[in-house]
Parts: structure tokens; C-alpha cells; sequence
């Protein structure tokens, strides 16, 4: 008999601040799950703790500060050693080993998720994934939405609505990332913003900023695969830096 796969708990998930609570049953309004799992002694006190008869809203942040010291002011800000299952290199690493692999996005199954990023990955409201804390400010997290059809990696703030620098989770940056993508047969092209109105008597720009690359693999005249890629600069400053692209969030069609 198969084993039983590994429901995500409530006490067991981080979500945005501005998406719905589903593990708990709640309204869904496409909620973005993260697969954030806690094997710290800090969830002792929430594990046990009774449930309040409160909005999503409140449940969400409530859950969210579970994930480090009891003040909401030290989130992402606790110094203890952290030992992720995967540092970011290697998610992204394993992360081009799945598309590697992989046909077409109906072979993003558990199985092989589990056996390319080699952790065992969690279930909740049909949706599966993996996530972690990876540095003291970021979280990664592989997420397949089975309902939208769309696999999402992304990297996250540890604090909702902030955007520390992205230093120590751009050890295989664009660069490295996009020419692996274009070894395995992908065409890359980027996609602009429109351009906005050209100040009077000047010509307007070709476009606006971007807004990400898209890789797109063919095989018999027919998209078997394709991929945005969302970048960041690595910090505001210096100028070498800002214009060294990184990743932020990749999905997978």
C-alpha cells in the first residue's frame, strides 16, 4: 500500500500578507502558498495554542510571526545558525536538473520533485511544494499550482514588504541561470512595459522597463515548455551591482 503523502498543517505554512489563509478551509482568492516548514522549537508554543475565531487576515499575520521570536519587530531578523536543506545555489541548481528532465510541465509530478531537489515536497488544497528559510532575510520556495497550471519558484523576504538585498541568494545569477536554460534548447526574448508618453517634442522610447525574459522550448512546431524569469539587481548601489541581474521568482507553463 502507498504511503500516505504529508498533509501541510496550518502552523505548518507561511503565506503573503495579502492572500487568503486556505489550510485552514478559509476563503481562496488564489492564494500563493508558501511552503515554508518549521522544524524550530519556537512552533512549540503555537502548536498548542487554542484557535481564535478571528478574519484571514489576522490569521495570516498571526501565523507569520509564529516563524521567528515572539515580537513582530525581530521577524527575519533572528541570528541563530540556519542549515537549509537546500542553500539557493543548489535549488536553482536542482531547479534546471527538473526542467532538464522534464518534457513538459505535466512531468512537475511529486515523484520527480522529490527526486530533483532530493527533499520531500508537502501537499495542501491540491497544490504541492518545498520551502525553507535559506538566509536571514529570504525564504525559497518551489510551489506547483495545480489549478492554475503553473510552477512557481520564488524567492521571498522573511519580512512581508521589504526588499533587503539580494546578495546572498544570487550565487548563480541570471547570466548563469538563462545560458543553461538556452543549452537545453530554449529561445530567450524579453518582454517590455509599454513605453510611456514622450515629453513634448521628443521621441518617445522603443519601451518601458522590463518586465521579464521568457524562454521558450519547441519541439514539431509546438511549445512543449515555457518560462518567465522575474530579476532583481543585486543592491541599490553600487552601479556594478545594480545592473547585475538576479533572480527573483521564476515560473514554469
Amino acid at each position: 500500500m502507498a504511503a500516505p503523502k504529508p498533509q501541510l498543517e496550518a502552523r505548518d505554512a507561511v503565506y503573503s500578507p495579502d492572500m487568503s489563509f486556505h489550510a485552514t478551509g478559509m476563503s481562496r482568492m488564489r492564494p500563493r502558498t508558501y511552503f515554508i516548514l518549521f522544524i524550530s522549537l519556537m512552533l512549540g508554543a503555537c502548536v498548542h495554542a487554542p484557535a481564535q475565531p478571528s478574519s484571514a487576515q489576522n490569521s495570516v499575520k498571526e501565523t507569520s510571526t509564529m516563524t521567528t521570536s515572539a515580537s513582530p519587530d525581530a521577524v527575519g531578523q533572528d541570528t541563530s545558525p540556519l542549515h537549509p536543506k537546500l542553500t539557493p545555489e543548489q535549488g536553482l541548481t536542482r531547479l534546471l536538473e527538473l526542467i532538464r528532465n522534464s518534457r513538459d510541465l505535466s512531468e512537475f509530478t511529486p515523484e520527480r520533485m522529490n527526486q530533483a531537489l532530493r527533499v520531500e515536497v508537502v501537499f495542501s488544497n491540491g497544490d504541492y511544494g518545498f520551502g525553507e528559510q535559506v538566509t536571514p532575510q529570504w525564504a525559497h520556495n518551489f510551489v506547483m499550482h495545480k489549478e492554475l497550471q503553473r510552477f512557481e519558484f520564488s524567492f521571498d523576504p522573511m519580512t512581508p514588504g521589504t526588499s533587503p538585498e539580494v546578495t546572498d541568494i544570487c550565487q548563480l545569477d541570471f547570466d548563469k541561470f538563462s545560458d543553461e536554460l538556452v543549452a537545453m534548447g530554449f529561445a530567450r526574448e524579453p518582454y517590455y512595459d509599454s513605453a510611456p508618453p514622450a515629453p513634448f517634442g521628443e521621441e518617445r522610447l522603443p519601451h518601458g522597463r522590463l518586465m521579464y525574459y521568457s524562454f521558450n522550448r519547441m519541439k514539431d512546431g509546438l511549445s512543449e515548455m515555457t518560462i518567465h524569469a522575474y530579476l532583481q539587481g543585486e543592491a541599490n548601489d553600487p552601479p556594478e551591482k545594480v545592473r547585475h541581474d538576479c533572480i527573483k521568482m521564476i515560473h514554469v507553463f
